[in-house]
């Protein structure tokens, strides 16, 4: 066993404490108060330097192993959790009603937390500038973005490096992709106004309902047939909301939903699409139709150097057997707002267990497996001390 991977198992009873302290005191997107508090108060009894970054927190390690080459590398957690009823009957369950994590940011901040921690104590075995940024309301694709607009710490960054957790691949694996890991994503809006009027006297109305049931299945055809096939993308109406009573036809409707992309040029098609299918459908009923575009987030996009970086790094950790090919994934995460600043890699840390019932995140269900996490403590200072020598 490699020993930086002794050292984090050395360490495991105290990276699954912080784990379950942040699982039983879950705080969703904006809300992070409490969890912001115990981060700083963890770091400052570790004498790491920190500082606040709007409601995000920068930690600072400084290596002191002489260099004529100093680098910067940043760490990335995210901090929120969700507005979703826990129903898995773990002994350190959540303990705020209606909030969860179920999407593994309590592990991705014991593991940095752990793990700078353990780096504060090998300042002398490495050089330049360790960072490591505790981010909020990634669930709302936004809190990277906001960290990096209030503070220029990534102007001077070499490298950002992340993880999240995932059970479908097995515990004890790390799955690394070059190129697109995670999908793009930006949210829309539709309103379709028309002409309420009586249910029993149709023709004096103009029913906005009926234009957006159409409008919901002519959407279908802007992946079925303006989508090419190797072209991977998502458009996803999963709200709709029309009408007010059984003897009212609805004058308005409102629907919303996503898309999902790898690349600007698909982002744009999609959006030019649904925008003009959305006006025409509506035009068709004899209503008026738009959209309304927000929380644009880039796809997770690995530098091909990095790539090759990390390979080597975790395989000389783990042993080849270990790094599996990721899969792509049509979820969006913020990281990418880091990866467009300076050269980044995404890591997938396999949680699964080989038990289904908990196998999917966003679910009241999710259990992922805590033996990951000193294999990802683990992974952090061995890419830290890699890539800051």
């Amino acid at each position: 066993m490699h020993e930086l991977l002794r050292l984090a198992f050395e360490h495991q009873d105290e990276v699954v404490e912080y784990r379950r302290y942040f699982h039983r005191h879950p705080e969703v997107a904006f809300e992070e108060k409490e969890t912001s508090a115990y981060l700083r108060q963890q770091l400052t009894e570790a004498g790491i330097a920190w500082k606040p970054v709007g409601d995000a927190i920068l930690a600072e390690i400084n290596g002191e192993k002489p260099s004529s080459d100093p680098k910067t590398l940043v760490l990335r957690a995210d901090m929120d959790a969700l507005p979703i009823k826990e129903e898995t009957g773990l002994p350190y369950c959540s303990e705020v009603e209606g909030k969860m994590h179920a999407c593994g940011h309590d592990l991705h901040m014991a593991m940095l937390l752990t793990a700078g921690k353990l780096l504060n104590g090998l300042k002398t075995e490495f050089s330049g500038k360790l960072l490591l940024a505790f981010q909020p309301a990634e669930e709302m694709v936004c809190g990277a973005h906001d960290m990096i607009e209030a503070d220029p710490f990534m102007d001077s960054a070499d490298y950002v490096i992340g993880t999240h957790v995932m059970t479908d691949l097995p515990t004890g694996t790390i799955g690394l992709r070059k190129g697109g890991l995670f999908f793009g994503g930006e949210r829309f809006q539709i309103y379709i106004d028309g002409k309420e009027g009586h249910g029993a006297r149709p023709h004096t109305a103009t029913d906005a309902l009926l234009a957006g049931s159409a409008l919901v299945m002519n959407a279908q055809s802007l992946l079925a047939r303006e989508t090419d096939a190797f072209d991977s993308a998502v458009c996803t109406i999963c709200t709709f909301q029309a009408g007010s009573a059984c003897n009212v036809i609805a004058g308005s409707a409102y629907l919303n939903g996503t898309t999902r992309f790898l690349n600007e040029p698909r982002r744009n098609a999609l959006k030019t699409s649904l925008d003009r299918i959305t006006e025409m459908t509506a035009q068709a009923f004899g209503c008026t139709g738009r959209v309304d575009w927000d929380h644009y987030v880039p796809a997770v996009e690995n530098d091909a150097e990095m790539d090759e970086l990390v390979r080597k790094s975790l395989g000389g950790l783990l042993g080849s057997e270990a790094l599996r090919e990721a899969p792509q994934y049509t979820v969006s995460d913020d990281f990418s707002w880091f990866q467009m600043k300076t050269k980044g890699y995404y890591m997938v840390l396999g949680c699964g267990n080989g038990d289904e019932a908990h196998a999917s995140p966003h679910t009241p269900q999710f259990i992922p497996d805590e033996g990951c996490l000193p294999i990802g403590v683990a992974s952090y200072l061995k890419l830290a001390l890699d890539l800051l020598n």
